[in-house]
């Protein structure tokens, strides 16, 4: 044990400090972006659900399935090598003749969107299908707009029993971003890959990958514990 404890501590290892550094810094801004992006195309495909049309119904259940029935690993090597070409495309059908790439980290955001944006579709439909048909019809009845009445009345319903699932779907997609490593990405496995390598110790740098994913989820459920918290205060005052 005191040998192993002196490895993790050994020059050799610690210079990959400050690479670890940037990697976690990399890692952070790729899940809060993607989580973000994940959270637009959710409540886009949650109304294309609940109250589009057939067709922006269809549009939306076929989304879901592809994330659904697709591997994630597959869904980021084709944005990233597909996702370009594929936009370029429809420009030159367009007329325009530039040539659009997306480059690790670009790629890795929309993966990452994308596949969490699916999983949130379903939270928030369902969530929003768990709001009782008469809050809607108590808003009409007091003379609000839909748009109004959604903002003040379903929104924050929404968000109380939405607001778990979306904590997990965080640490989910904070877990995920270990995939955007295999198109070169240097996130904290892509310096594990590079660091092990370099020093014939993969235990030690895998070891250390670990523990950063774990405090980020030991922080993360911290601070959704305290928001589900307070939102818990603001739903139900004394």
């Amino acid at each position: 044990m005191v040998d192993l404890f002196n490895t993790f501590l050994s020059p050799e290892i610690a210079g990959w400090a400050q690479q670890f550094g940037h990697a976690l810094v990399t890692t952070c801004l790729l899940a809060i972006c993607g989580f973000v992006l994940a959270l637009v195309l959710g409540s886009l495909g949650a109304v294309a659900q609940v109250r589009g049309g057939r067709i922006s119904r269809y549009i939306s259940i076929a989304y879901v399935e592809c994330v659904r029935g697709v591997p994630e690993i597959l869904l980021i090597l084709f944005i990233y090598y597909g996702g370009g070409a594929l936009i370029t495309t429809f420009a030159k059908l367009l007329g325009y003749g530039s040539r659009v790439d997306f480059d690790a980290f670009t790629a890795g955001i929309l993966a990452l969107g994308f596949v969490s944006g699916g999983f949130a579709v379903e939270i928030l439909r369902a969530a929003w299908g768990a709001v009782p048909r008469g809050q809607s019809e108590c808003a009409a009845a007091l003379g609000l707009r839909p748009v109004k009445a959604f903002v003040l009345v379903i929104a924050p319903q929404m968000l109380r029993i939405a607001l778990p699932p979306l904590g997990n779907l965080w640490v989910t997609t904070v877990k995920e971003t270990a995939l955007i490593s295999v198109i070169g990405l240097s996130d904290m496995v892509r310096v594990a890959n590079v660091g092990a390598g370099a020093t014939g110790q993969p235990f030690v740098f895998y070891a250390v990958v670990g523990l950063l994913f774990l405090a980020l989820a030991h922080v993360s459920n911290l601070v959704i514990s305290h928001v589900e918290m307070r939102q818990r205060r603001w739903s139900h005052p004394k």
